[in-house]
């Protein structure tokens, strides 16, 4: 990349430990912002001195900086041609992933009790959700409209039934329940309604819950599907027989679905349609 003429940046920010322990809390907790603020303005001094332009600028970040990619792509999506976060780990996470203790110092969280037990992120336009695992009042769905800083309640876990998976399918969410059940309310909120299943016996053993396109998919002791993001289900053909039995796992690559099914003489199953 260099020797092509390439020019290859690395920020310094508020939060890291370069210059002293001042530096590092100026961009923690509450000040958080200030690392933001920092990567954006390198940013607008590059295109300001014409080393580049916002049409040839891509960043790229993991873990804390996967964070700040995905809080400054949201933020300044005019200044970035290509924005590159992986392994982000916001704040939501540091009771779910070992590593992540190490970051109660460095982020807050209204409430981080009641976001224990993650089980989903969602992003419904510049809004994340988390979907909590638990009923009453440690589960359902939990929002932040400023990266994480602050959570409020978006909604209770329907019927008051542990949630497993949630997904954003176009206008819905869509939450899978720990009875076996799918769920479906609007992505600015309001109540939960009860999915349809293809037959009155209902799902059976639901484990996993993606979306491909406009089209839902949930899977377990078979496989389902609905068209219209999770208000009515249907069983395609054969996929309630081995090998579709106890399926674990389902993943879009491209344009192929991928199962997994972990019972012995099963393994990975594709489909393209």
């Amino acid at each position: 990349w260099l020797e092509r003429g390439g020019v290859f940046i690395s920020v310094n920010m508020r939060g890291g430990a370069e210059y002293g322990e001042a530096w590092h809390k100026a961009g923690t907790l509450g000040q958080k912002q200030n690392v933001f603020d920092d990567f954006i303005a390198v940013a607008e001094e590059l295109v300001r001195t014409g080393v580049t332009s916002p049409d040839r600028l891509a960043i790229m970040g993991g873990s804390n900086g996967g964070l700040l990619v995905g809080a400054v792509m949201e933020q300044r999506p005019d200044l970035f041609a290509v924005a590159l976060p992986y392994a982000a780990g916001p704040q939501t996470l540091y009771r779910s992933l070992d590593s992540g203790k190490s970051w109660t110092s460095c982020y807050t969280a209204a409430g981080r009790d009641a976001l224990h037990g993650i089980v989903s992120i969602l992003t419904v336009g510049n809004d994340v959700l988390i979907a909590l695992g638990g009923s009453d009042t440690l589960g359902g769905l939990m929002r932040s409209s400023d990266v994480g800083r602050h959570w409020s309640r978006f909604a209770w876990s329907p019927n008051n039934v542990s949630m497993t998976s949630a997904a954003v399918c176009g206008p819905s969410i869509i939450g899978m329940t720990t009875s076996s059940e799918l769920w479906q309310m609007g992505s600015t909120g309001g109540p939960w309604s009860k999915g349809n299943p293809p037959t009155k016996d209902g799902f059976a053993d639901l484990n996993t819950l993606v979306i491909w396109g406009r089209d839902a998919f949930a899977a377990g002791d078979g496989v389902y599907l609905s068209t219209d993001c999770g208000a009515n289900w249907v069983r395609p053909i054969n996929t309630g027989l081995p090998p579709f039995s106890n399926i674990t796992s389902l993943a879009v690559n491209g344009l192929q679905m991928i199962a997994y099914n972990e019972l012995a003489g099963g393994g990975m199953l594709a489909s393209t349609d």
